[in-house]
Formats: C-alpha cells, structure tokens, sequence
C-alpha cells in the first residue's frame, strides 16, 4: 500500500491525491489547497492528519484513526485560517475552530434480526457536538429527525418491510454546516418469525431552546416533494404557507379535508375552512395570520375515523383576479413542531395547491410532501373528497 508522503515533492500551493488508500500519518507543513479525490488516509495508531501550517485547505478526503484510544484523535491543526471542506472523519477533531472535539458516535448499528414482512422500528442514542444533518442512502430504510442540534439525540430508524433472508447494510452520514462528514454503518437481516421492533413512542432529538418556535430557512430541516417522515410526537403542529415578497391585496386560504379510509370526508364538517374553522374533535384548526392563513394539527385528539388530512392552500379569487402562484418569490410551506421544517414549492400558474397529507401507519402518523399544483377550481376539488357544494 502506497505512502501518503509519496505524493509531496517540493512546496506546491496545490496538491491532488490519486483515489486509494494510504497509510498516514500526513503532516503539512505549509500553506496549500490538498484534494484527496475521495482518497482515504488512516493511521492505527495517532492522527491521521497533523496540519502544522497556515491558510490551509483539504477537501474530498476520508481521515480515519482505526483504532480506539482515549483521546481518539485523528485531526489535529495547530494553526488558524485551515478549512476542511468535503471531508469524512472517523475520529475527534483538535484545534479547528468551525469543528467540536468528543463526538460520541457508533461506528456500526447492528439490528440483527428483524421481522420478515413487518415494518420495524429502531432507536440510537447520539452525542451530537455540532448542528448536523442527516444524508441517508440506504434504500429501505427511513431516519428521524433530519435536522440535529447539539446535545444528546434519539434517532428513530424504521426499515420498511423486507423479505424473509434480505440482507440490509449500508451507511449515512451527519454532515455538519461546515461540510465535515461522520459516517454510520448499519446492517442486519429480515428473518421470518423474528421479533417485531418497535421503537418508544417518544423520543425526543436535541434542539436549541431559541429555535424550538422559529420557522427561518436557516434552521429548518429541508424536505423535498414525495418525501414521508414520521409527523413529530409533539401537542401541536402548525403547518403555514410563506413566500417572499408576498402582495399585500393577495389572500393565501388554508383548508383542511379530514377523511376516512375510503379517502372521502364522512361529514361536510370535516372540511376545514373559513366557514367552518376547527373540527368537532379539536384536533384540526384554522390558523389566520393577516392576509394569510394556515391549518394547526393536534394529532392525538382525531378521532379514529379519521385516517387522514390533507391541507390546501389556494388564492382568494375575489372579483375573479388573474394572480396565480407563478408570481410569488420563493413559496415555501413551513411546519412548526420540535424542529421547523421547510418544504420549497415549485408551482406555476395553479391558484391552489395540495401541499401535504398527514396519515395513519398502524400506531403512528406520518406526513406525505405533495406540493402537488391543480388546474381545477375549489369547488371541483372539495367534490373530489366528497363534499357536496352547492
């Protein structure tokens, strides 16, 4: 196996790393731009990387100390102005100023055997130093929360259901604001007649007490359109429309189709709108916020008739203006639980919009991302859901 020091002739201000594995450990000692091209660099024993120079910056590479010790270095920089950028870490990080020491991490989760055919339920518990997101590849399987702040956090693995013998193995990765990378292994088999996990119901992520309420961009955890994730287990959830530069003579509507199994509504009073403002049970609402409204959700107290609730989100077209959403900057519904998140739109000349569906999965509920634009007008689409409008 080649040598990292191999690849250092002279005092280049830039150094490319051919992709492989290398034994480290690799010292630099002055000020250059070192792209590993997705290389890897290891040590078993001492950091892996000892940055001993100024305005330096590493990018795409995997530092790895591959042994456990005490103080389970396996960056150290003993100087100011070092970025890493696109790099993966399997160790603590000494002396970079964007990044945390004591990362409590598992290098593998092992499920073992699991139920063949039934979805399962796994939690982990993580020591979280910095705000991180999750990156999940695995196919099958589902984490909760994406978004984590720093402390101790419950994370929420679901494997949908698999046949009996499949294997399930594959990594994520938290990724920091700062773009450095801590990757997670996991594995395990689907076995007829094995026990059914079942994660607690509660589990609660870390989150910054000032942020448990805010709805801005830059704290919330993003979701992309067809994406489903467990709705939070928290009292309320609010759900709002939000976009940039909003007109001040445009009124955003908010409604709420709380249905059965068959996907239709069993009485008009499960539409929820201005007409008719919160549902007999109290667990769905309206919201009003100046010229636009939105829809609060208190999960717990639906009824078990309802399966589902879909919200809307629609223009009032008063004196039949021709303003549709194809003129709003940057539309966005926001939901406010235990930590925001984000759902960017990408809507065109539509006046209304499906934007999400919170449903029943046996004992939890989850959230469907739709953002689903409809040529069709408000009364077409109540009838679709079965109220009769007059």
């Amino acid at each position: 196996m080649a040598e990292i020091k191999d690849f250092f002739i002279g005092e280049p201000e830039r150094i490319d790393i051919l992709p492989g594995e290398y034994a480290g450990p690799l010292t630099i000692k002055h000020s250059c731009t070192i792209d590993g091209h997705g290389a890897t660099l290891w040590t078993k024993k001492g950091a892996s990387l000892i940055v001993d120079a100024p305005n330096v910056t590493i990018k795409n590479l995997r530092v790895e100390l591959i042994t456990q010790t005490k103080e389970f270095i396996a960056v150290e920089v003993r100087h100011k102005n070092v970025q890493l950028e696109n790099v993966e870490v399997y160790g603590n990080i000494r002396g970079l100023d964007s990044a945390s020491e004591d990362w409590n991490l598992p290098r593998t989760i092992d499920f073992g055997n699991f139920a063949a055919g039934e979805r399962n339920e796994f939690s982990s518990c993580f020591k979280i130093n910095e705000s991180c997101r999750v990156i999940n590849s695995v196919y099958g399987l589902n984490i909760e929360p994406q978004s984590l702040s720093p402390g101790e956090v419950d994370l929420r693995l679901t494997i949908e259901p698999m046949k009996d013998g499949m294997i399930i193995y594959g990594s994520f990765l938290l990724e920091t604001s700062n773009k450095i990378l801590r990757r997670v292994y996991i594995s395990g088999r689907a076995r007829k007649g094995a026990t059914i996990h079942v994660a607690p119901k509660k589990f609660f992520p870390a989150s910054n007490p000032q942020q448990k309420n805010s709805s801005r961009s830059d704290s919330a955890s993003k979701i992309k359109r067809g994406q489903r994730i467990f709705a939070p287990n928290v009292e309320k959830i609010s759900v709002a429309f939000k976009a940039n530069d909003l007109p001040p003579n445009m009124t955003i509507d908010a409604c709420a189709f709380c249905l059965g199994k068959d996907k239709k509504v069993q009485r008009d009073t499960d539409l929820i709108f201005f007409n008719n403002p919160r549902h007999d049970s109290l667990g769905v609402s309206l919201d009003s916020n100046g010229n636009t409204s939105g829809i609060s959700l208190s999960l717990k107290d639906l009824p078990n008739e309802i399966q589902s609730v879909v919200i809307c989100f629609s223009i009032y077209d008063e004196g039949n203006r021709s303003d549709d959403f194809s003129i709003l900057s940057a539309p966005k519904v926001i939901i406010c639980a235990d930590i925001p998140y984000e759902f960017p739109l990408n809507l065109g000349r539509e006046k209304i919009f499906t934007a999400l569906e919170f449903y029943r999965d046996k004992d939890a509920w989850k959230i469907h991302f739709i953002g689903l634009g409809l040529k069709n007008n408000f009364k077409q689409l109540c009838e679709s859901y079965g109220v009769e409008v007059l």
